[in-house]
């Protein structure tokens, strides 16, 4: 039996590998715009670095220009990152990373999806977080709502 799991809070499922035949784990959403909310608990956190990962099969759900915020408790947004460009991942199951500049520390952060490669529902594998460059991955430290 196949199970597939397709919502956000699997995204931090650090335990996910690739489909089997007991199904996968990934993000997947009808529609666009569309945004993931990560909630840190505890202390606030400067992020150092993001990495997504792409889901199992088809490319064309891959985000193609997104935004990633820190968001206040006030609901104010502010650009830490984004990307705009198509077929960012060269195939199935494939990490990226980038690095954040705006050293400034949130409880709150959003990445925000604005176009994926042409498909009419939006995916992703895997999200990590990472503060301080000498520590790994958030991991535990965040949940998504």
């Amino acid at each position: 039996k196949v199970v597939a799991r397709e919502e956000a809070k699997y995204l931090l499922d650090e335990s996910q590998s690739a489909p089997s035949d007991f199904g996968t784990s990934k993000w997947n959403v009808s529609g666009l715009p569309c945004a993931i909310d990560v909630h840190v608990r505890g202390a606030p956190v400067v992020l150092h670095r993001y990495a997504l990962k792409s889901a199992n099969d088809c490319p064309g759900r891959d985000p193609a220009r997104w935004t990633l915020w820190g968001v206040e408790s006030s609901g104010q947004a502010h650009k830490l990152h984004s990307v705009d460009q198509r077929g960012v991942w060269p195939g199935r199951w494939q990490w990226r990373e980038w690095k954040v500049s705006v050293a400034r520390a949130f409880l709150h952060f959003r990445i925000s999806i604005d176009a994926n490669n042409g498909e009419n529902c939006t995916q992703l594998g895997q999200l990590k977080l990472f503060g301080e460059s000498s520590k790994g991955a958030l991991g535990d430290h965040v949940c998504i709502k």
